[in-house]
């Protein structure tokens, strides 16, 4: 018995369901994000380059709206502090006026190279947070130690690909 039974759970559990951009929409736009685009990220990310290569951190210096002006089915340029974004009503033209528009950049921070990134996090500044007070931190660090003692590269952090909060 289902606890809490939706009209369409049957067909979410059975995988028959459609995903939202498929649902038939009269009127309905779609929308695609224009990213910084960098030198290592220019297959990721819609945006053209043009000037000097850019990375996070990165603000809008200047969006050319006419640069789009041609392409037909195209709604919006959408400019948000440094958040650029078009609305089209088909996606496909929504995908041409994101590659096509012009967005020039001002540079982010530059990262640190690959070769001293493990250096570099070392020295950064940090902050201790317990989520859980074991109490016991002190003596299972003088204990012997219980792993591999190797220090595995690259790095990789498992945390949130949201833009901060501004």
């Amino acid at each position: 018995m289902l606890l809490n039974p939706t009209a369409n759970g049957d067909r979410k559990c059975s995988g028959r369901t459609g995903h939202a951009s498929s649902l038939p929409g009269q009127g309905r736009a779609h929308d695609r994000p224009v990213r910084v685009c960098s030198s290592h990220s220019r297959r990721w990310h819609a945006a053209r380059p043009s000037g000097a290569t850019t990375g996070d951190g990165a603000t809008v210096a200047h969006v050319d709206e006419q640069s789009v002006r041609d392409i037909p089915g195209l709604m919006k340029v959408v400019v948000r502090k440094d958040f650029v974004g078009v609305v089209a009503q088909t996606q496909y033209q929504a995908v041409v006026a994101a590659r096509q528009l012009v967005v020039r950049w001002n540079a982010g921070p530059s990262l640190p190279a690959q070769k001293t990134f493990f250096e570099h996090l070392q020295q950064q500044p940090s902050h201790d947070a317990l989520s859980v007070d074991s109490r016991d931190v002190e003596a299972n660090l003088l204990a012997p130690a219980r792993g591999a003692g190797e220090i595995y590269l690259p790095y990789q952090m498992h945390g949130s690909v949201a833009h901060p909060a501004r």
